[in-house]
């Protein structure tokens, strides 16, 4: 006759109930890696936006010229940078900010070739205050050197991301120089 399996083999053999034990222990995990990686593809989206606008910033401001609508340089880069980013980033936590050297050279003199951030003239974009006479300053003129800083405080999306990171904002920032083109005097 055959022995009858004591109740402890039983519970062992059976093997309902373990694919919801296996998810209630696995989810947690899965769903902090799922927010990581919504975490660290949005950074790299604004560092990615920020770099594309920080170059299509300079390419409208770095010729002189204006395109058809704008009445100064400043208008234009600004308009530039809105519209790369406005529908991605919060504008008022993006500042935009340049300013102008006489050479490479007179750049590289300035604590290693960075400027200080408070040389930089804020281009104030969000706003219509703007002294027209800081335009030179700021964008540059004729074959003159132009540091173009785009600078977001981007909030940590979750308070997961917020609790790892130790802090609920990340600050991003691209800076870009370019010599200005050679253009016409009067501008």
């Amino acid at each position: 006759m055959r022995s009858r399996p004591s109740p402890v083999r039983r519970a062992l053999r059976d093997r309902r109930g373990l694919t919801t034990l296996e998810l209630a222990i696995v989810s947690p995990a899965l769903i902090a890696g799922m927010i990581a990686l919504a975490e660290v593809s949005y950074s790299l989206t604004v560092d990615g936006l920020l770099n594309h606008a920080a170059r299509a910033a300079a390419r409208s401001g770095f010729t002189g010229e204006l395109a058809t609508g704008f009445t100064d340089r400043r208008a234009q880069v600004c308009d530039t940078v809105y519209r790369l980013t406005s529908r991605v980033l919060d504008q008022s936590r993006l500042s935009v900010r340049s300013h102008s050297y006489a050479s490479f050279t007179t750049l590289g003199q300035i604590n290693g070739g960075v400027p200080p951030s408070t040389s930089l003239t804020d281009l104030n974009c969000g706003s219509t205050d703007w002294d027209a006479n800081q335009t030179g300053m700021a964008l540059g003129g004729s074959g003159q050197v132009v540091v173009y800083t785009l600078r977001y405080t981007q909030p940590v999306l979750t308070g997961l991301g917020a609790t790892v990171l130790g802090r609920a904002e990340l600050i991003h920032e691209a800076r870009l120089a370019v010599r200005n083109e050679p253009f016409m005097v009067g501008e």
